[in-house]
């Protein structure tokens, strides 16, 4: 079975492992998905907690 992740700061929907990063937020543990591309770009996202980082 795989599992569909989506970008937290542009969208982009795609399937595990094709690059991109999961890890929990430091403040409340939610998982935080980041695509390559956004990561390389340093865009900005916000977990739904309030926690934000580059």
């Amino acid at each position: 079975m795989t599992e569909d992740l989506a970008c937290i700061s542009c969208g982009t929907y795609f399937t595990a492992g094709s690059g991109f990063v999961k890890f929990e937020c430091p403040e409340c543990g939610n998982i935080i998905v980041r695509c390559e591309r956004c990561r390389t770009l340093g865009k900005n996202y916000i977990c739904e907690c309030g926690f934000s980082g580059p």
